[in-house]
């Protein structure tokens, strides 16, 4: 060993240092492993204090949807309910050409309904929604069980597409645009089941966690543009015709349908032994919602409160 590798060992660098990040490493492991044993030991001691029996369940939370469902609502003309539809239609679009020229909005370039152009398809997305649920689960003393689940929520689409002013005759900027709203609107019922495991951390305090397979069914119930005030449905009731004052309308069939998707929760609880529990609790889920060329599973979020009543059928 030369000075220079003296002087790194001595300072504690160098080869020296590197041999005790094996002993670092080590002591990780070890604190891991007794933190292991110590949770397993706490869950196993305590198994006999879980509830064993039926549990009914209420929950209600927020549900952040994924947004790239919600393009389905933004009015493309590759979308069932296109825009195009309802503003170069006669039985729609000469009334909106006159709000929109009544109102100045839009320049004599736009000479009548069959000229109004869209420049740009805003982005959609979905308001935070109220999620509503009832369950069923059974508990075992060891701490495993099952559960089932029936959720509700309704869901908003909120964005806007900007119509041309001129069709780029000369103004200039923003002045070329007119930024008009639109809206969805979908109803999401879902049936979970799946597995649940709890520890008892200490008396009255629960931790746990749920893993199952879910069912969506999707029912679109409203899509339409607000236009000077104005609203106008453009849901396809005219079986992808252009509506006019001879186009029949068609029952309204709805676009969504059932998907299916896996969800994980985490929970913590508050328990009152025998009695009930208050739960406050994270869900991921990845669901296939079953909307026209928007079936890919994405990632949805809920943060929920669950308030729980045990051997609630026994009891009545």
């Amino acid at each position: 060993m030369n000075d220079s590798e003296q002087e790194r060992s001595s300072d504690e660098a160098g080869p020296v240092a590197q041999r005790k990040k094996p002993r670092r490493q080590k002591t990780a492991v070890s604190v891991l492993a007794v933190t292991y044993f110590t949770l397993f030991s706490v869950s196993w001691s305590n198994a006999q204090s879980f509830t064993q029996g039926l549990t009914f369940s209420l929950q209600v939370g927020s549900l952040v949807a994924n947004d790239q469902h919600a393009q389905f609502y933004n009015g493309q003309e590759s979308s069932p309910n296109n825009i195009y539809r309802i503003l170069h239609s006669p039985l729609y679009g000469e009334q909106i050409w006159q709000d929109l020229t009544t109102e100045g909005l839009i320049t004599d370039a736009v000479s009548n309904y069959r000229l109004l152009q869209i420049e740009e398809y805003g982005r959609m997305y979905y308001r935070m929604s109220l999620h509503a649920g009832v369950g069923l689960r059974y508990d075992y003393p060891s701490g495993w069980g099952w559960m089932a689940q029936f959720g509700h929520a309704r869901l908003h689409a909120n964005g806007a597409f900007l119509l041309s002013r001129d069709n780029n005759t000369g103004l200039p900027g923003e002045d070329r645009y007119v930024s008009c709203a639109i809206l969805g609107q979908e109803r999401r019922i879902n049936i979970d089941a799946g597995l649940r495991r709890t520890f008892a951390l200490r008396p009255n305090f629960e931790f746990g966690f749920e893993v199952g397979g879910r069912l969506v069914n999707t029912q679109v119930e409203q899509n339409d543009i607000i236009i000077c005030g104005n609203s106008y449905n453009i849901l396809d009731l005219w079986n992808g015709r252009t509506p006019d004052y001879t186009t029949p309308e068609y029952d309204y069939v709805n676009q969504g349908g059932i998907g299916y998707g896996a969800f994980l929760t985490l929970e913590a609880s508050y328990t009152m032994p025998a009695v009930s529990a208050i739960t406050v609790g994270y869900t991921l889920s990845f669901e296939q919602i079953n909307l026209p060329g928007f079936e890919t599973p994405l990632p949805q979020h809920l943060i929920f409160v669950r308030f729980d009543i045990y051997d609630f059928f026994l009891n009545l």
